[in-house]
């Protein structure tokens, strides 16, 4: 399963691809949601984990 990482805070985003892929997991990493739309022609299965503030984290599975 490949997880989409969108996050502005580069660090935060960098910390949580490195976390993801030790456990096993693929990942795209973006900074805003435009980028996002644009990578999702042409994936399987896709998570994205989108932060939404500091306190809180939302996931969202696209299946085509």
């Amino acid at each position: 399963m490949t997880i989409g990482i969108i996050e502005d805070d580069r660090l935060l985003s960098r910390s949580l691809k490195v976390v993801l892929e030790k456990e096993g997991y693929r990942t795209l990493q973006v900074y805003t949601k435009k980028d996002a739309g644009q990578i999702l022609q042409g994936t399987e299965e896709l998570c994205w984990l989108i932060s939404v503030s500091r306190t809180e984290m939302v996931w969202n599975c696209i299946t085509p």
